[in-house]
């Protein structure tokens, strides 16, 4: 402003406070907006990390899940070694000249080897698609997390089918275990020894 055009000293006083004032006002306004684009691209960043921390939250059962048909698959592939190494060792007992009772006896618990091991098979395949199932349910939730892409019905779909697939793989592993238990029999002269350990 023109000093000129200030007839009084106490007037061209208030003025100047006064736009020291606005300006200082114009100051803070222009921090404040700052502070708010600031903010905002944090609430965006966050709002990112956010997701990426309910999408590990959200994936946190899935993997339970996929941890236990892990557990399962482990005691299954156990079992299916040893009765491999035993079809094994009876073959072996047979090719080497095995007669008699004995030899009828080993061709019988052969046939209920290889029905053990064709239903540890199946056990173990169902439960390996049911972990498979898992898995990509696992990556679709951070996929539709991340993307802010509708995925409620596919996993909701895989969820059905991992139960399914999981369902199956154990009642054939149960079918296993009844086969094993059904083709145990202990002989009886083998009960019915002199006493001796």
């Amino acid at each position: 402003m023109n000093d000129a055009l200030i007839p009084n000293d106490r007037i061209r006083g208030k003025i100047a406070k006064n736009t020291a004032r606005g300006q200082n006002i114009v100051n803070e306004e222009l921090t404040t907006v700052a502070n708010r684009e600031w903010l905002m691209t944090m609430m965006t960043a966050g709002t990112d990390a956010a997701s990426i921390a309910l999408a590990v939250q959200m994936a946190i059962a899935p993997i339970f899940l996929l941890v236990g048909t892990g557990s399962i698959l482990a005691v299954m592939t156990h079992r299916l070694g040893r009765v491999v190494d035993r079809a094994r060792a009876l073959e072996d007992g047979l090719e080497a000249g095995e007669t008699g009772a004995e030899r009828a006896r080993h061709q019988m618990e052969l046939g209920s080897l290889a029905q053990r091991i064709r239903l540890a098979n199946r056990a173990i395949a169902f439960s390996c698609g049911a972990a498979i199932l898992v898995c990509v349910m696992i990556g679709l939730l951070f996929v539709g997390e991340l993307l802010d892409v509708p995925v409620r019905a596919p996993i909701a779909g895989l969820f059905v089918l991992t139960m399914a697939s999981l369902i199956v793989g154990l009642v054939y592993f149960l079918l296993e275990v009844f086969v094993a238990s059904r083709s145990l029999r202990v002989r009886a002269e083998l009960l019915q020894g002199d006493g001796t350990p």
